[in-house]
């Protein structure tokens, strides 16, 4: 993190989150309660340059059930930062809600110091209220589907089978099918050689584990895979 950023987190945004109960950690904020741990990290752009950067943050979710129910680590103390960026909600261009996406912001040495510490804090601002409104894990279920915010990973999925929420289950393999669908294919890096991956070789794979698990919880899906 530059010195202009440090400086700005200091003295523009630390007072208001250190009031509101959230603790610091190099970039980050954390807020901890008996559900959730509520995360907050202050990122740079990779394209600066000295006397000017651009940054954005992040935001996320840990929940403590969803991890007991994928055997992953409960004991917060144990847990490191980039442990608790579980759920993120923007990355850049990755929107929070259907009408709201996080800008990113800009310092040099020149910047209104006290304009951009109000721009930052009115996002924030959104991201708190949203954190405030979280009481339990089935809420936070509720508004994924509601503002059709999309988790690519399957801990939420385990949950939900564990706890019968069968509405998230549908939702979360219907959308997981539809993103495979759509998907054109993808070239990665591997020892020098660059291997071309198929997206639509990989859905029978993950079609096969969801027809398992529904089998396992006895649940019969509203569509087909």
């Amino acid at each position: 993190m530059s010195l202009l950023l440090n400086n700005f987190i200091k003295s523009e945004i630390h007072p208001m989150m250190k009031e509101l109960g959230y603790r610091k950690r190099a970039n980050y904020f954390w807020y901890k309660n008996d559900v959730f741990v509520f995360t907050i990290n202050f990122q740079s752009s990779q394209w600066n340059f000295e006397g000017r950067d651009e940054f954005f943050f992040n935001c996320g979710v840990y929940s403590f059930e969803v991890a007991k129910a994928n055997g992953d680590e409960t004991d917060f103390s144990k847990l490191s930062m980039s442990d608790l960026l579980l759920v993120q909600y923007n990355d850049r261009q990755h929107y929070f809600t259907t009408h709201h996406h996080f800008s990113s912001f800009m310092l040099t040495d020149t910047s209104d110091v006290l304009e951009t510490g109000r721009l930052v804090r009115d996002e924030l601002n959104i991201v708190l209220s949203f954190f405030n409104s979280l009481t339990d894990n089935r809420k936070l279920l509720d508004w994924f589907m509601k503002e059709k915010v999309w988790v690519h990973h399957n801990k939420f999925l385990i949950y939900a089978f564990q706890q019968g929420y069968w509405d998230y289950v549908d939702y979360f393999i219907k959308n997981k099918k539809k993103s495979y669908e759509n998907d054109s294919d993808y070239e990665i890096e591997e020892n020098g050689l660059k291997i071309i991956h198929e997206a639509s070789g990989i859905w029978p794979h993950l079609a096969k584990e969801y027809r398992e698990l529904c089998e396992k919880y006895h649940h019969q899906l509203d569509f087909e895979l």
